[in-house]
């Protein structure tokens, strides 16, 4: 047999030596690589290791893993996949038993696909991930745009936690991250209208990270907001100094001369 079924929405094909998932019947990922040597009914009893994320970002684990799936027929690879996608189903799609860049997105899609269980869990997961403080799926998650998927109270929770992991982690080894995670609050407190809040976040970014075009952006956009131009043009022009070839960033500096022009011609009528 070269197909299984997981569920109703999930099924896993081998074609020309690849293991493929299919959702509702359509092609979604091929399969890179399969976890052999840890059992899911056995994550939680590695010292300090709670998700198949963590694992394999252990550097011996993940030269075992390859010497292992140097040794596998793709038939074997197939049914292993099939074994682990089927668990992860069963566990109600804890995202824990497979890696973020393979777990997100197949929720993400049973969730257009209609599946009731992935609409359930997909905002819990989101939230859940994120509140455990492990930085690389924080940071995936936070970049491939999966706190658009929570409403407004649940992402002010999430702001709170984000703000303590960032303030915990040590700035020389994980200074990117940080940045990051400051980057994504700051424009969420934008989007809030919560200008104020944006900037002192902004602020603390900067810090970090002076060459961060976008977070210069956000803080153009909310020294705007809030009237204060003169700053909001330093902002915009620190936009054009690190990318001077991005005609957005010229538009922007425009369109704030445009606002300052017309405030002065309304004072002096």
């Amino acid at each position: 047999m070269n197909e299984f079924e997981i569920n109703e929405f999930i099924s896993l094909k081998l074609e020309d030596n690849s293991t493929m998932i299919y959702i509702k019947g359509k092609q979604f990922r091929q399969c890179k690589h399969l976890i052999l040597n840890i059992r899911t009914d056995e994550i939680t009893s590695f010292d300090n290791i709670d998700s198949i994320d963590e694992a394999v970002e252990d550097i011996n684990f993940f030269q075992e893993l390859n010497q292992n799936e140097e040794n596998i027929s793709p038939e074997t690879e197939f049914w292993g996949h099939c074994s682990n996608l089927q668990v992860w189903a069963e566990n109600n799609y804890d995202t824990r038993l497979l890696h973020s860049n393979l777990s997100f997105p197949l929720l993400r899609e049973l969730v257009k696909a209609g599946d009731i269980k992935a609409k359930k869990v997909f905002r819990e997961e989101i939230a859940k991930r994120i509140e455990s403080g492990y930085v690389p799926v924080i940071i995936y998650l936070l970049n491939q745009g999966y706190l658009d998927f929570l409403n407004n109270e649940e992402k002010e929770i999430i702001i709170v936690s984000l703000k303590q992991i960032a303030t915990n982690l040590n700035v020389e080894k994980h200074k990117l991250s940080i940045s990051t995670i400051y980057y994504h609050i700051s424009w969420f407190y934008c989007m809030l209208n919560d200008y104020d809040q944006s900037i002192e976040i902004g602020k603390k970014d900067l810090e970090i990270n002076p060459l961060d075009m976008y977070l210069w952006y956000i803080l153009g956009m909310s020294y705007n907001e809030i009237g204060e131009y003169d700053k909001a043009l330093i902002a915009f022009n620190k936009c054009i100094e690190l990318r001077p070839k991005d005609k957005y960033n010229w538009n922007n500096l425009g369109w704030l001369h445009s606002i300052k022009k017309a405030i002065l011609i309304k004072e002096l009528s």
